[in-house]
This record gives C-alpha cells, structure tokens and sequence, in this order.
C-alpha cells in the first residue's frame, strides 16, 4: 500500500460491509479508514500513533467508530477514534495490555477485545 507517496507495512485491517469501509494499521503507526464507492477505494481520514506499531482494529458496523492497539516501545494501549474527530482518545482501562483481536457486536453496541 502506498500512502502520500511513502511505502507502509499493513499490520492489521478490518471491515464493515454495510459502511463500505475498512480501516487499516501500519507498522509506522498510521490508521487509516478506506471507502469503496463507485468502483473505487479512497483515503478519507487517518490518525497517527507517532513511533508506535499498530496490533489491532476494529471498525463499528456503521463505520463511524474505530478502537486500536498500538505498542511503542515497552508500552501498549488500546485508542477509541469517533470517525470526524481529529484525534482518537484513550480507553484508560487498557492502558500497557497488548491486545491482538477486537470484533463489535452486530448492533455496534459492545466491543470485544483480546489480549495474549
């Protein structure tokens, strides 16, 4: 995958039908959410997690939420970015637990998560 002309590594994707769009990690800590419209797949926003790897993603089924884990370093935490917002913020109960899976339910109401 090429992104603003930079080659990243995909570490992680997930998709929801229904939205038509996916949303992607990267080994340089970028997520970003993909739509597929009319034939063809676009970029429509993205955050960062600055010198972190992305472990994990999920996307609500109406694609409008999207949680992450991400590790830097000797550290790991989970993020909850509301699609629009500029900046995802921290699920504090996370905080250091490397999480690998995480699926929403079909309704979007409930996230789960999994950790080694």
């Amino acid at each position: 995958m090429t992104t603003n002309r930079t080659e990243t590594s995909v570490t992680t994707s997930a998709y929801a039908p229904a939205a038509n769009r996916a949303v992607v990690g990267t080994r340089q800590g970028l997520v970003q959410i993909l739509q597929y419209d009319s034939g063809a797949l676009s970029t429509t926003q993205q955050v960062t997690e600055p010198g972190a790897m992305i472990d994990a993603v999920a996307i609500a089924p109406d694609g409008q939420e999207v949680v992450y884990s991400f590790t830097r370093g000797d550290t790991s935490g989970v993020k909850r970015w509301e699609v629009g917002q500029a900046e995802a913020q921290a699920v504090v109960a996370t905080e250091n637990r490397p999480f690998q899976f995480f699926a929403y339910t079909q309704d979007g109401k409930q996230l789960v998560g999994g950790i080694s």
